[in-house]
Formats: C-alpha cells, sequence, structure tokens
C-alpha cells in the first residue's frame, strides 16, 4: 500500500514542478522586469539584500504556506 501512496506523491511533486516551469516560462518576461527593479534597489545594499532573502522573504512565504495549507479552526468556548 505504501508503494501507491509513495507513486502518487511523487506524480503529485512532478506535476507541481511542471506547473511551475510553465508559469515561469510564460511569465519570463515580467520576471525578468521584476527582477532588474529588485537588482537596482538593492545593488548597493548588499548586506540589506541578504537579509530580505535569508529571513524575510522566507519568513513571508512560510506564512503564506501555513495560512494556504492550515486554515484557522472555529474557537470553541471552554465550558
Amino acid at each position: 500500500m505504501w508503494v501507491l501512496q509513495l507513486i502518487t506523491w511523487c506524480l503529485i511533486i512532478v506535476a507541481t514542478k511542471i506547473s511551475i516551469a510553465l508559469l515561469m516560462l510564460m511569465l519570463w518576461n515580467g520576471l525578468t522586469v521584476v527582477a532588474g527593479v529588485l537588482d537596482t534597489i538593492f545593488r548597493h545594499h548588499r548586506k540589506v539584500e541578504l537579509i530580505m532573502v535569508m529571513i524575510i522573504a522566507p519568513t513571508f512565504l512560510n506564512a503564506v504556506q501555513f495560512w494556504v495549507s492550515a486554515p484557522p479552526q472555529p474557537h470553541h468556548a471552554w465550558k
């Protein structure tokens, strides 16, 4: 039974990777513009860029992932 689960998981991962790759190809021009703007902003502030890339962005993305995958549970008052 675990083999079927493993195969299902691998297929989902492959489908996700292909979807993201296709999305990046479709949005290539826009992503290039955004990258150029961000590079211009942080060109002379490499330590700020490092903090953004290593701390702020991952924290924000983890919060979004948690919000999407674990919606808030209803509040039950203690009796």
